[in-house]
């Protein structure tokens, strides 16, 4: 039986130590509502992360430095993403939370999403309902080579990889599978199965080629974990704050979020 320490540890992604005001304010807030949990900062060898001040006086923190190349280009995290010695390191822990410095932490949540028993959860990518209708549409002319197929079939799906929770054996039993390698392989050489190297869709539409049971819920459930693109309509069908959000960086959903988020850091530095 896991021990609550031992149950999940949130993992904060850093390559950089030059953050916004807001930046570091949301980091704040989300170490500030996590604090009952290790946290892991997740960073280059040569990066010094005590040049971020709320580092300094943080007492949960651990840090652990990977090879620089994974955090010098999205290809590079999207291999440390895809790498056994990540998952390994927390061998120890039941689940790993990706929290990264675009996601924002409403409430504390992460026990009980733990308890859910997922292999994966992220922020679904929602579409409108047009979305919906016109890729079934475009689906069924693409199979009859009439037109192109368009990029909407990951529409209604689970999940962005920037904030996620990861059931780390799973994840090791993916990577360890034997056609592994073969598979992630042909993913990276073929034009058009490229898209899949991308870390978060390849745990969301691969790793389920490997081992089929790989346990994710469908865009519903998802949107009361995190919302990513599209946050209104997230919350029209959950119909309250999920546990967290993120995508901060874009400016539609930066737009969407500002003003909650902006009075929320207000009212703790009061």
């Amino acid at each position: 039986m896991i021990s609550n320490k031992n149950l999940v540890a949130v993992v904060i992604p850093i390559y950089q130590t030059e953050l916004t005001l807001i930046e570091l304010s949301i980091l704040e807030h989300n170490l500030e509502i996590l604090n009952s949990y290790p946290i892991v900062i997740v960073c280059p060898q040569d990066l010094n992360v005590f040049n971020i001040p709320i580092f300094r006086n943080c007492q949960k923190l651990d840090i652990k430095r990977f090879s620089n190349n994974y955090f010098t280009s999205i290809e590079g995290y999207n291999e440390l993403m895809l790498a056994s010695e990540f998952y390994s390191y927390f061998s120890e822990f039941r689940y790993v939370l990706i929290c990264q410095t675009d996601a924002f932490v409403f409430k504390d949540e992460l026990s009980s999403w733990c308890d859910k028993n997922y292999d994966y959860i992220g922020g679904p990518w929602l579409g409108s309902s047009n979305n919906r209708y016109l890729n079934k549409l475009n689906s069924l002319l693409a199979d009859f080579n009439l037109i192109k197929r368009r990029d909407t079939w990951f529409l209604f799906k689970v999940g962005n990889g920037g904030f996620s929770l990861r059931k780390v054996s799973s994840f090791l039993k993916v990577l360890a599978h034997p056609a592994y390698n073969e598979l992630i392989n042909s993913i990276r050489g073929a034009s058009g199965e490229h898209v899949f190297a991308t870390e978060d869709l390849f745990w969301s539409f691969k790793a389920k080629e490997l081992v089929p049971d790989f346990y994710i819920p469908d865009y519903i459930e998802a949107c009361g974990f995190s919302t990513d693109r599209r946050p209104n309509i997230a919350l029209k069908i959950h119909k309250s704050l999920p546990f967290g959000c993120h995508g901060l960086g874009r400016p539609n959903v930066w737009k969407f979020w500002k003003d909650l988020i902006k009075r929320i850091l207000k009212s703790e530095n009061r």
